[in-house]
């Protein structure tokens, strides 16, 4: 049984349950992402350990654009192929939600009980990254498949 938890990442999920499970490589509570990644001078938001919301505000872009913000902050068009930025500052998730704070806000573990007993009774992926940043059904196919069928 494979337990695929979509639109949310391991570190809004897990991230402050390090003392629940260790060994994972959750979050430290220092991790920042900035307002604007183009203008430092505009601050960033630090992630806090406050309640996440259970229902998010509307669902999450799976553009293949809007993820390349996400990764490579606002404006990146050229995040695939050949001349893609070798590395991904990963500094678009404050700016792409419009400078809210929803995702610098992980879950507490006692938040979440049924998943927190599920990560201690069996194997919890923290450094899996999906194989095509976009759309569900690519991803889906990889993870079960190790392709994904020319998505």
């Amino acid at each position: 049984v494979v337990l695929v938890m979509e639109n949310r990442s391991f570190d809004h999920v897990f991230g402050f349950a390090t003392s629940e499970l260790p060994g994972i490589d959750g979050l430290t509570g220092s991790e920042s992402n900035p307002i604007n990644p183009s203008d430092p001078s505009k601050g960033s938001v630090s992630v806090t350990d406050a309640n996440a919301t259970y229902v998010c505000s509307g669902p999450p872009s799976q553009a293949f654009s809007v993820i390349c913000g996400d990764y490579f902050g606002l404006g990146a068009v050229n995040c695939a192929g050949p001349n893609f930025p070798p590395e991904q500052p990963r500094n678009g998730w404050v700016a792409q939600n419009g400078a809210k704070t929803m995702p610098m806000a992980p879950f507490r573990p006692e938040q979440l009980p049924v998943k927190m007993a599920l990560a201690k009774e069996f194997s919890v992926m923290d450094r899996y990254y999906a194989s095509f940043p976009g759309p569900s059904t690519p991803n889906h196919l990889f993870i079960h498949s190790a392709t994904a069928a020319g998505c």
